[in-house]
């Protein structure tokens, strides 16, 4: 495990958005062919009910670039007091260049804002943390914005009874700066790649790329039937079991190993929050950890999904607006998955800018798929206007 103590960084803000069509997860179900008495059980055991998904060619960056304006309203944050901005995200508008410089752009931020992204899914926002947490502590920059959202609805069809009523999109913004006289925060994260293909979308990399023609494209987008669900090679693959599995196995050690690094007992921990996979990894992960009911946050799924690498912040948002702008209360983050991967934070929030999830609304120069080719084509042709 790698372990880390910052105690010169507060999270001073955190803003999130999510698009506006909401789907239910029984209306889904009963459209994949499902019968209402296994429905109810399906949902009696994740715990899903709705959950928002992206339309058109709106993006990953598109969601937390609105999060990150708002927050930087609410916060009156100038632009050119950010030292960098880091977005994790695993579905992003270009192969290159980085979607943390199209945020950049959005934001208007100074050329001297370093942006970069990082690639890294539900374990991605304390990883993101860590991050931006070591440029600060570091004393490489003293403000930095941390963007961490996607679009995993994307990576799916609407036909895979497995992976399509799962997941939600969002967008999110959090703000690292410095600080003195801040209570110590703590760090611990890991991966065993191994594990990397229990969560994985086998094609359209560099390793099985997309073909230039549609006789080449054809393997990847045939589809496979296994078990009555049909998937093809550009969807997320997930093998539930081996997944929850690793989730009891590994996380409750890791987080033992954290409280026990940091000198802090389940008892004082006040809140919580773990990556909101569903309801039944929820629930196990708190029950094996001795967590009550009353400090363990696992609403957010029910109305959202499991939003990757966005569900930690969402549920900070959605579930905790009016606690984190009070006194001061300390937080227990944990996030795991792809990779595999996992990371968790001990952390006192508090007296911060915090505001309920807000609904994503396109711009007025939002450029929908048409538009965006037939600018590039005449890029291409060299008859763009000067």
């Amino acid at each position: 495990m790698s372990y880390a103590i910052f105690s010169h960084t507060a999270i001073s803000g955190i803003s999130v958005v999510v698009p506006p069509k909401e789907i239910d997860f029984a209306t889904e179900a009963l459209s994949l062919g499902n019968n209402a008495h296994k429905i109810r059980r399906m949902q009696s055991m994740t715990g899903f009910g709705t959950r928002r998904v992206v339309e058109g060619n709106v993006t990953a960056s598109d969601l937390s670039a609105q999060a990150a304006a708002h927050l930087m309203e609410r916060l009156e944050i100038a632009p050119a007091s950010l030292d960098a901005l880091v977005f994790v995200v695993q579905n992003p508008d270009y192969f290159c260049p980085a979607s943390a410089c199209i945020i950049h752009k959005r934001l208007a931020l100074p050329p001297s804002c370093l942006a970069f992204d990082i690639n890294q899914g539900c374990s991605g926002y304390v990883y993101g943390l860590y991050v931006a947490s070591s440029l600060v502590e570091s004393g490489a920059c003293k403000r930095v914005l941390l963007c961490a959202g996607d679009t995993p609805s994307r990576m799916t069809t609407p036909d895979n009874r497995i992976t399509a009523p799962i997941f939600g999109d969002a967008g999110s913004a959090t703000l690292v700066e410095y600080s003195d006289g801040v209570a110590p925060s703590y760090y611990s994260l890991g991966a065993d790649g191994s594990g990397a293909e229990m969560i994985i979308i086998p094609g359209g990399g560099a390793r099985m790329p997309v073909g230039k023609t549609l006789t080449e494209c054809a393997p990847l987008l045939e589809r496979h039937t296994n078990m009555g669900n049909a998937a093809n090679l550009l969807e997320t693959y997930m093998d539930g079991l081996k997944v929850f599995n690793f989730t009891l196995q590994v996380v409750p050690r890791h987080i033992q190993e954290l409280l026990a690094q940091a000198g802090v007992s389940v008892d004082a921990i006040d809140h919580f929050i773990p990556h909101q996979a569903n309801k039944q990894i929820v629930e196990s992960l708190a029950s094996v950890l001795g967590f009550p009911p009353e400090k363990t946050l696992s609403q957010t799924f029910s109305r959202y999904g499991n939003q990757t690498i966005a569900s930690l912040p969402s549920v900070m948002c959605d579930v905790l607006p009016m606690v984190l702008t009070g006194p001061k209360k300390r937080f227990l983050l944990s996030g795991f998955g792809v990779g595999l991967s996992w990371g968790s934070c001990l952390l006192e929030l508090g007296d911060m800018g915090c505001a309920r999830i807000d609904t994503y609304e396109k711009p007025q120069d939002f450029e929908d798929r048409d538009a965006v080719i037939a600018r590039w084509t005449a890029k291409l042709q060299g008859i763009e206007d000067q």
